[in-house]
């Protein structure tokens, strides 16, 4: 897959509240956004089970401030990722995800 559409993919389903993440690398993006708005102590070289662990344990008390976030905490929530088969494209994602954060519209 090109980083551009797993970027786009997720971009548009939080703006449009539809769908679900369907595969790692819209999670690591995913998560890459979240960690602009919730601390977490993972990078883009974490597997996947342990991002996923530290997000769900983080997103336990956070109350989301906009739509934007309470739908993304929702997908991360939902999806189960595949440790086993990280690649660099996956790191990639999650700086671009820093890097972007939220779509404006839900900031």
């Amino acid at each position: 897959m090109v980083p551009i559409l797993a970027r786009q993919s997720i971009d548009r389903k939080i703006k449009q509240q539809l769908s679900v993440i369907v595969g790692d690398y819209e999670f690591y993006y995913a998560i890459g956004i979240l960690t602009t708005f919730l601390p977490l102590d993972v990078d883009g070289t974490t597997k996947a089970d342990i991002v996923k662990a530290k997000a769900l344990e983080a997103m336990k008390n956070y109350t989301p401030k906009n739509p934007g976030e309470e739908f993304l905490l929702s997908r991360i929530h939902r999806y189960e990722p595949h440790p086993d088969e990280w690649d660099e494209t996956m790191n990639e994602l999650f700086c671009d995800g820093q890097t972007y954060g939220m779509p404006e519209e839900f900031r």
